[in-house]
């Protein structure tokens, strides 16, 4: 569950972040720091608010072609384009201004990097002339 998934499925279904949250037992404010990428949530957390969507007739996973739909920057597509620039994990930690201990687990899936970290890295590629999205 990603937090443009999160926020397509609710204005699909017209619900407020005080109606997710009733439904899944999570915070108002919580659902909100997901939402902006503030925070990230906890595994199980993504699966409540996944289940209340499913128990509601609507499947986050079908909003994947819609107009305007990104899950945003993977790690298989940082991989990807890091490696079609020819540049290794600390090459685009540099350029992207993060430390390489971040690149290295990102690309590994083993942490969710916040919102401005993911910018980071969108906006490095971007100047070197790739849309990562878009991959």
């Amino acid at each position: 569950m990603t937090r443009e998934q999160c926020l397509a499925a609710r204005s699909a279904l017209g619900w407020s972040r005080t109606v997710l949250a009733s439904k899944t037992g999570l915070t108002v404010a919580m659902i909100g720091f997901f939402e902006r990428g503030a925070r990230m949530l906890k595994d199980e957390n993504m699966e409540k608010i996944r289940q209340a969507f499913l128990e509601d007739g609507l499947d986050p996973d079908a909003l994947r072609g819609c107009v305007g739909f990104s899950e945003g920057i993977t790690p298989r597509k940082c991989i990807a384009a890091r490696k079609s620039l020819g540049w290794s994990q600390v090459t685009l930690a540099v350029e992207a201004g993060l430390v390489l201990s971040t690149v290295s687990r990102f690309e590994r899936g083993e942490i969710k990097p916040r919102e401005a970290t993911l910018e980071k890295l969108r906006a490095t590629f971007a100047r070197a002339g790739i849309d990562v999205d878009g991959l």
